[in-house]
């Protein structure tokens, strides 16, 4: 009978939520922070501010992101495209949180 309630003592200590951080989401990345940090100086809070990078405006996002496939967004956001630099403070993990958010602000 002991041996019974140490397996059933170690399935319920084992039963998280399936997150392995206790059923939290306290390691959920927020795309709108992501945005906030690395794009809102040029492209603004809503994606219109087209500040000038070299004579050329940032895009207008209200405009760019429903043009462009995930993949392309990721693209742009990772290597660049024209005078837009390649944006080195978004890591891997926080790509798709980015394209989501950028998804939700700026729907077609």
């Amino acid at each position: 009978m002991k041996a019974f309630w140490g397996v059933v003592t170690l399935v319920l200590v084992g039963c998280n939520g399936g997150t392995g951080t206790g059923g939290g989401d306290s390691e959920t990345i927020d795309g709108a922070e992501v945005y906030d940090a690395n794009c809102t100086a040029c492209h603004g809070d809503d994606g219109q501010q087209g500040t000038e990078v070299n004579g050329t405006a940032a895009a207008n996002l209200t405009v760019a992101v429903p043009a462009l496939s995930d993949d392309e967004l990721k693209s742009v956001i990772t290597d660049g495209s024209g005078v837009m630099s390649a944006v080195s403070g978004v890591d891997d993990a926080e790509l798709d949180p980015l394209v989501e958010f950028l998804r939700e602000q700026f729907p077609e």
